[in-house]
């Protein structure tokens, strides 16, 4: 039996991989879900993750402004859980 956090996982890979295939479309399908199932179950950790990649591949594809929401998010999280690696990586990257 998978878990919620397993199933947000595998939706976060599935983004990562259609945004390498240039399907933007699935990729953001699969990025939203990953958000979605991350926050109806609280799970910070995986929804700042989910967040930062999902940021990125806007960026990518020219959505700053949606890039920048998912990022400020994501830093936001990673910072109240004390991880200034990823806090750093987001800093840097945007």
């Amino acid at each position: 039996m998978k878990s919620v956090a397993d199933e947000a996982r595998c939706h976060r890979a599935y983004g990562l991989l259609f945004w390498k295939e240039d399907d933007l479309g699935k990729a953001m399908e699969h990025f939203e879900k990953a958000v979605s199932l991350c926050e109806e179950r609280k799970a910070r950790h995986g929804l700042a993750h989910a967040l930062f990649d999902y940021g990125r591949m806007l960026k990518a594809s020219g959505e700053r402004e949606r890039a920048r929401s998912c990022m400020q998010e994501s830093r936001t999280l990673f910072g109240e859980m004390g991880l200034e690696y990823w806090v750093k990586m987001i800093d840097e990257y945007e």
